[in-house]
């Protein structure tokens, strides 16, 4: 069983702000002490985080309390003053030791034991060194050191109470500290939680900015439900309750049914003396008067209308603070807000991010049997994906992987939104389902609310306003007021989205109505196909580069829903009606021959794709040109799918997958020679990817797919 080391330097990002000069010098001694020490005590640095690192120690040679107590020593008689040439006297290490079981991966661990030692850390003052009981069974007590006891503490991971060692010895320079840092210090009803939290490092280090500022008194967290807004809530409760001598208090507000009886919800929750059975506000104020007290009012969507009783309190106890978790604003004076997103996915495929995290951990917790593999990974990626990052719907999916593989897991998600459901007893029941959980949201709204979310559902990868107000009959203020509700999520660059679970939902509901959901679609279409053929035209016209590029980044922004609207193309019935459309939304300026409108749908993706590889961005190109050739292919348009294909071993190979790209031009090549095309079977010889020289702007038959550039001489290829 691994033994970890968390070590950090107290009042650091202070004296960075003081001392930068400084502290580059000091720090670099720093890491070079602790280095040492690792080493000769037979453990490895893992990493180093901020001010401090993550040691590991494994195997009979090594002693990681050794470890600890020469750090503390090394730091404590430093020549600190001298070093920093005055600008500090001392520098104070804090550090804690714990052992448990942890996986590792890429070089790293992971697991609830590193997440312990973690916080096991931050409950230490500098110049300390905690140590878990795990630790002092797993590892030897230096020579003339001692362990002093000192308890059980809840630690601010909300974990199990753990029992707390302190690592004493005569030759350090520092001793008599205070209190740990730990929930043990400070009243609160804050819960205990089996699971550990897992990532949301940025918002945490927002909110705790936030609940520091004096100015900040009201803090509401807004989202979906199921985003974790409560556990985020009161994880970063936890991590600030010493600036709340007073306490901080959960009240559970999802089953209080009017404002009315808020007041003896918070009374019950914070533990106060109020009178009577119908206490007032006024008796909750005097109750609180005073006090330095942190309310946690969790799940209060419900009562927003009723949120003036908030702001009373706030306005009458200059102490009290409130941390508000809801589906939508309170929409008050004062009020300062987060918008809750997903955890994150990595972009990377080969990169860890949180979401990814918690789908191992749920695994984990669900069979001992799992394990995340280069096989399985990707269709894990694809369940995080799939549930954008949403902590109760990867929670919901991987409740499966007892039965199930993680394909069949992702397949079914797609398949249907019902199966993101579980039987778990001590899950509240608007959580048992992702369904139950939008059926509450979908009630919270007005009607006309409910009609515009459903046609917002058509979108794909996210919207512009202007697109919302022409397809989705959505007014600025309708979508404020849905953005206000956690309906639509702002993003950057002006545009807005909806999260995928919740939009999937609304999908559901706007398909209840087939004749509404096909005109919205038909908007939908026609939107898109009008601005893709747009800046067709104006790519036509070679318009300079730097406008190129952004017409680039404008369609590679909304290429989801190019890929939706031409989808509805193929799905409607009326065929030649469709083709009819097409052909006039995409015509260019000039004389045209259109023999298949649908398979000129495929040449403005390829020309996308190719602009993206003379301007070096091959992953770019690669999913402009796959949907070039998935049109292609359907239409049995051969010149369009070599040519795609030649163009995508040319992206595969500048991606250094060569083995892909060998396999993408033999099958262009081998279609070049069916159809006697002598250009593309001269390219293919020429191509990077069949180890010539990358065929380069000025040599390569470059698309002029523009107004001028009929579809008979496109029948011919790029030229």
């Amino acid at each position: 069983m691994p033994v970890f080391l968390f070590t950090d330097v107290e009042g650091s990002t202070a004296k960075w702000e003081r001392h930068s000069d400084a502290m580059a010098a000091v720090m670099a001694r720093h890491d070079a002490l602790l280095d040492g020490a690792v080493e000769a005590c037979g453990g490895r640095v893992v990493k180093h985080t901020g001010d401090g690192l993550h040691a590991a120690f494994e195997g009979g040679a090594a002693d990681p309390l050794r470890c600890a107590l020469e750090i503390q020593k090394a730091v404590q008689t430093e020549n600190w003053t001298s070093l920093s040439r005055g600008a500090l006297e001392e520098l104070r290490v804090r550090a804690a030791v714990h052992a448990g079981p942890a996986q590792p991966r890429a070089g790293d661990w992971f697991g609830p034991a590193v997440n312990r030692a973690a916080r096991l850390m931050a409950a230490a003052w500098g110049g300390q060194t905690l140590v878990s009981a795990d630790a002092a069974s797993a590892a030897p007590v230096p020579s003339g050191a001692s362990l002093v006891d000192f308890g059980a503490h809840l630690l601010k991971d909300l974990g199990e109470p753990l029992r707390v060692f302190g690592l004493d010895h005569p030759d350090l320079r520092i001793h008599g500290f205070p209190p740990l840092r730990s929930l043990t210090a400070r009243p609160h009803n804050l819960p205990s939680h089996l699971a550990p939290f897992v990532g949301r490092n940025r918002e945490l280090d927002l909110l705790a900015q936030r609940l520091a500022d004096p100015a900040c008194r009201l803090l509401t967290l807004t989202g979906p439900g199921g985003i974790g807004k409560s556990r985020l809530a009161v994880q970063a409760a936890a991590e600030s309750i010493e600036a709340f001598p007073d306490g901080v208090y959960v009240v559970h507000l999802a089953a209080v049914p009017s404002a009315d009886l808020i007041v003896p919800a918070v009374g019950s929750a914070a533990r106060l003396p109020l009178r009577g059975a119908a206490p007032t506000r006024a008796d909750l104020a005097e109750a609180l008067r005073g006090r330095a007290v942190l309310l946690i009012l969790d799940n209060f969507e419900h009562l927003v209308a009723d949120a003036a009783l908030v702001l009373a309190l706030l306005e009458s106890l200059p102490r009290l603070k409130a941390l508000v978790t809801s589906r939508e604003s309170l929409n008050v004076r004062g009020e300062w807000l987060v918008d809750v997103r997903g955890l994150e996915i990595p972009a990377d495929p080969a990169a860890d991010g949180a979401a990814l995290d918690l789908l191992v951990e749920c695994g984990r917790r669900a069979s001992a049997e799992f394990d995340l593999t280069p096989e399985t990974r990707p269709h894990a990626l694809r369940i995080c994906s799939a549930v954008g990052g949403m902590p109760l719907g990867i929670e919901l999916a991987m409740s499966w992987s007892r039965t199930l593989s993680l394909p069949e897991i992702s397949r079914e998600i797609e398949r249907s939104l019902d199966f993101l459901t579980t039987s778990q007893r001590d899950v509240p029941e608007r959580h048992r389902s992702l369904r139950a959980t939008f059926d509450s949201t979908w009630r919270l709204l007005a009607e006309g609310e409910r009609a515009i979310a459903a046609r917002l559902s058509v979108f794909r990868g996210g919207f512009r306003p202007e697109a919302a107000a022409q397809v989705a009959d959505a007014s600025i203020t309708a979508l404020a007021g849905l953005v206000e509700k956690s309906i639509v999520r702002r993003g950057t660059a002006g545009r807005c989205d909806i999260h995928p679970m919740l939009a999937q939902y609304a999908g559901e509901r706007l398909a209840e109505r087939p004749e509404e959901a096909a005109r919205v679609r038909d908007a939908h279409w026609r939107y898109f196909t009008e601005l893709y053929a747009a800046r067709e035209r104006r790519l036509g016209e070679e318009p300079p580069e730097a406008e190129q590029a952004a017409i680039l980044d404008e369609i590679s922004a909304e290429l989801e829903n190019v890929r939706a609207a031409n989808a509805w193309t193929f799905e409607r019935e009326d065929r030649g009606q469709a083709a009819s459309q097409l052909e006039e939304a995409v015509r260019f300026a000039g004389d045209h021959d259109w023999d298949d409108a649908q398979t000129e749908a495929g040449w403005p993706l390829w020309r996308l794709g190719d602009l993206a590889l003379g301007r070096g961005e091959p992953g770019k190109a690669e999913g402009l040109l796959r949907d070039a050739l998935a049109v292609f292919r359907s239409t049995g348009d051969r010149q369009g799918i070599a040519w795609s294909l030649a163009y995508l071993a040319e992206a595969a190979a500048r991606l250094g997958r060569t083995a892909a790209a060998a396999g993408q031009l033999k099958e262009a090549a081998a279609i070049f020679r069916a159809l006697g095309d002598a250009k593309g079977q001269d390219w293919c010889r020429n191509s990077t990817a069949a180890g010539g020289r990358a065929p380069a702007a000025s040599r390569t038959p470059r698309a002029r797919h523009s107004s001028r550039t009929s579809s008979k001489a496109r029948k011919g290829g790029p030229r």
